[in-house]
């Protein structure tokens, strides 16, 4: 059943459905993209609210205060999607782990969040009514979603949930309430999925310790080279839709059969291989060097600009190179942005402003012998990397619109210790003595969390499911910079206020609770609901 929740409610129900985009299959596995009347569009990230929290805000122009704000929060929300799954015929049970007891706030079953995790198979398009009324605004439009769908090759069962292999969910809405919606869910055929569907086994290493086994495993040894699972993102900008995995290039699709067409290289400004470089062209692509790209790029609604991103480390020189493009609805680069970042790893998710694009940089590294155990073939490399929960977080701030070859300004201030998964937005306003505030919105998890299981990276979320008795909560964060000329400085860091004890994305807290109810946002939720807050923010204290 897809539930739109929308001040209109309707409900589209699915016969079949893919695990793929269950709210915690991890931080980043949850996004969506929606195309309003056939304008695509990423769902909104910058300051301005939707055209459903518009239209929503309109209506309500004569209500009390607090009673507008109450009304533009659910206006923000409006068009969030929910996406709960259903018994599935196509579904796939294969293997199956031993299943745990107990339950969760007292009313959800251990089992029944198990059963999320059975790989699924392709299925559709099928066809189905429309329960309700549908917002004129996603009338004609189509709504996509990316997440991983298949755990399984052979007898083995994956090692984690973020190595599972990416499917994309495609839903075509009608044009009027009585027309048929259109659903099929499709796996992005990548060369190695292709592989291991042929040879009905793990013919890669992933990210998190999947990798060969048996008489293959010795070819684990010395491969760098990362399997790109294509799971994380969907965006549709232009005439290409492209799945995201940030250990590699995107996948282009298309947008109607979601046919896979192959990677994207961006008019070969861009190669596969592993995100590296040793600074010489002919001796990186002997070495198997290329790029990886940001699996959550942007869209700037307001000057119509996709923004993304790639980066490659430099290990002679300790650093990793950025460089971030934006392009045109036509894909006509409109800007070009390059810079070095002194950091063990590249961060997950970046804001933009209308003057800066922001990064939130976590002190984690691969140590030497987890980087030994790496090459040997004993593990994966994200299985080796540890956060240093003592360490300050780096908040980078890089100039947006320089000339092309000019050098961006590039500002740097420390929080306290922290872990950043996603920002929902940035905003920048000018102050009355010429100074810039740029505050960012993030999801993440604090010191006390970034600690446990020994500060290794996601660990928790090893095995068949992830288990909420051991993640650590995500909190809404908000920090304030002050930015003058060529200097930043920090004015505040920490958990939104009245967020201090609610969960705001995913992984679900069971501790955290709103409306006495576990509360859980997937990414796209949580930058509405970022906008939302950010206006009450605004509002005084008797109105928020």
């Amino acid at each position: 059943t897809l539930h739109l929740t929308t001040m209109a409610a309707a409900q589209l129900r699915l016969p079949a459905y893919f695990a793929g985009s269950r709210n915690a299959a991890h931080p980043g596995a949850c996004s969506a993209t929606i195309d309003v009347a056939g304008q695509p569009s990423e769902l909104p990230w910058t300051s301005g609210l939707s055209k459903q929290a518009t239209s929503s805000r309109a209506r309500c122009r004569a209500q009390p205060d607090a009673e507008l704000m109450r009304s533009r929060l659910a206006g923000a929300l409006s068009l969030s999607l929910c996406i709960a799954r259903r018994a599935c015929k196509q579904r796939r049970r294969i293997r199956r782990a031993a299943q745990p007891a107990g339950v969760w706030h007292g009313y959800a079953l251990k089992k029944d969040w198990w059963s999320e995790y059975d790989s699924v198979d392709e299925f559709g398009p099928i066809t189905g009514k429309v329960e309700g009324e549908l917002p004129s605004e996603l009338r004609g439009g189509t709504f996509y979603r990316n997440g991983p769908a298949n755990w399984e090759r052979g007898d083995q069962r994956y090692n984690h949930i973020i190595d599972g292999d990416g499917m994309v969910l495609q839903v075509c809405f009608p044009r009027d309430d009585s027309g048929d919606f259109v659903a099929q869910g499709r796996f992005i055929r990548t060369e190695t999925f292709q592989e291991e569907q042929r040879e009905d086994r793990v013919c890669a290493r992933s990210s998190f310790g999947t990798q060969r086994q048996g008489i293959w495993a010795l070819q684990n040894v010395m491969d760098s080279k990362i399997k790109n699972c294509a799971n994380t993102h969907v965006v549709h900008w232009g005439n290409k839709l492209l799945a995201l995995f940030e250990s590699g290039l995107p996948y282009c699709l298309d947008p109607s059969s979601l046919e896979t067409l192959g990677p994207e290289t961006f008019d070969g400004k861009l190669r596969p291989g592993t995100a590296a470089s040793v600074g010489s062209e002919a001796l990186d692509s002997l070495l198997g060097f290329g790029d990886a790209v940001t699996a959550h790029p942007h869209i700037d609604m307001a000057s119509s600009r996709f923004m993304i991103w790639s980066n490659k480390n430099i290990p002679t020189e300790g650093t990793i190179k950025f460089s971030v493009t934006e392009w045109d609805p036509l894909w006509k680069q409109t800007a070009h942005t390059t810079f070095d970042m002194a950091a063990g790893l590249a961060p997950h998710d970046f804001a933009a402003t209308k003057s800066f694009y922001i990064w939130a940089e976590n002190r984690m590294e691969l140590g030497t012998q987890d980087l030994a155990k790496y090459l040997l073939g004993f593990i994966g490399p994200a299985e080796g990397v540890e956060a240093d929960p003592t360490a300050p977080v780096r908040i980078h701030l890089v100039t947006r619109g320089q000339a092309e070859g000019a050098p961006p300004r590039h500002l740097i201030v420390e929080t306290e210790p922290w872990f950043s998964v996603h920002h929902s937005h940035a905003e920048e306003t000018v102050q009355e003595d010429g100074s810039t505030l740029i505050t960012l919105y993030s999801a993440g998890w604090d010191g006390e969390g970034l600690g446990r299981n020994g500060g290794r990276f996601l660990a928790a979320w090893v095995g068949y499911a992830p288990d909420f008795d051991v993640i650590p909560p995500t909190h809404y964060w908000r920090t304030r910079i002050k930015v003058e000329g060529e200097t930043a400085t920090l004015l505040e860091h920490g958990i939104f206020p009245g967020m201090e004890h609610g969960p705001s994305s995913c992984p679900p807290w069971p501790g955290g609770r709103i409306g006495r109810k576990p509360c859980l946002y997937d990414l796209q939720q949580l930058r509405l609901l970022g906008v939302a807050l950010h206006r009450l923010d605004e509002a005084g204290p008797a109105d928020r």
